[in-house]
């Protein structure tokens, strides 16, 4: 028998997810639980932290929503988040109640794209499960960026058995292609030179771009050139499709070629060595969903799960 949720299983009693309230949770025991919920996800949670979250149901929906919005997120980096007493749960979720409204239509159309085998196919988007994909509030918001983009002529609506499936138009592809003057398959790598992260660069960050996800990797000291080195930095921004900024040693510079490349409207992937995040990271950057890596091995395959998550021409296996 196929099993697609918890709830497909005869006798079997479920409980509410204790962060998003899904019907679709195994019984738990035990202080450190394990829960697999079909919107936020597999994650962990103490007894203390499920008492805590007790009233957002009725005091704090939206943060509930920005929790489950980490929660699946994180997940689809291939990490298990634990909420624990230790964290600020109210923060991590608030992190993700911002959003603009353009981005939230822009997350929309990639998983559109995402679950498009060829074009011309109608899709079917789980409003009631996926919204925390898209930093959303409740289905109802995802339902209505879904309106904006049809009437953008980004998707077209057609009768599909009982519900309505929607194909990306000529238009909504063409929108997809990156932005800002960016070239489809360039990455620009911001970080700090030196012989102590050659390795995090050449076995973690590297073959996760270019290896396991398809696409050029530009880190200006592996380029030869003759220009204005400044000159060099802001071309090169400019002409990638996105940014992976690792802030190991906190660099000034990698702060500022993150900025200039999220001024240009284009996706910054934010990573640091675990051991530097905590006490140096700065506080500015600090809500940005930075990749904590310990080993460069450990870096490639967050990295390469976060590329593949947020970047929709990415190589998948």
């Amino acid at each position: 028998m196929k099993v697609t949720s918890v709830t497909d299983l005869p006798g079997l009693q479920v409980f509410p997810c204790p962060v998003c309230g899904l019907d679709d949770v195994l019984p738990m025991a035990g202080e450190l639980r394990r829960c697999a919920c079909q919107r936020c996800g597999t994650f962990e949670i103490t007894g203390t932290t499920v008492a805590t979250l007790g009233d957002w149901a009725t005091d704090k929906p939206r943060l509930r929503a920005g929790l489950s919005a980490y929660l699946r997120q994180t997940g689809l980096q291939g990490i298990v988040p634990r909420l624990t007493s230790e964290l600020d749960l109210t923060r991590i979720a608030d992190s993700y109640c911002h959003t603009s409204f353009q981005t939230k239509l822009r997350r929309v159309m990639e998983r559109y794209e995402e679950l498009t085998s060829e074009p011309g196919d109608l899709v079917l988007l789980n409003d009631d499960l996926d919204y925390p994909l898209f930093d959303a509030a409740s289905p109802g918001e995802v339902g209505f960026l879904t309106v904006v983009l049809v009437e953008q002529g980004l998707l077209k609506g057609e009768s599909l058995s009982s519900a309505i499936g929607l194909r990306i138009t000529a238009d909504g592809w063409l929108s997809l292609q990156p932005k800002s003057g960016g070239v489809a398959g360039s990455c620009f790598v911001a970080m700090a030179f030196g012989a102590e992260l050659d390795a995090a660069y050449e076995s973690g960050i590297m073959p996760a771009i270019k290896t396991d996800c398809g696409f050029e990797s530009i880190r200006l000291d592996r380029v030869e050139h003759t220009e204005n080195i400044n000159d060099k930095i802001l071309a090169d921004i400019r002409r990638a499709q996105f940014l992976v900024a690792d802030f190991t040693h906190h660099r000034n510079g990698v702060y500022f070629e993150a900025g200039f490349g999220l001024g240009l409207g284009k996706t910054v992937i934010w990573t640091c060595r675990k051991d530097n995040f905590q006490e140096h990271v700065h506080f500015d950057t600090r809500p940005y969903n930075h990749i904590q890596w310990e080993t460069p091995v450990d870096l490639r395959v967050k990295l390469a799960n976060r590329i593949r998550a947020v970047i929709p021409n990415a190589k998948r296996d």
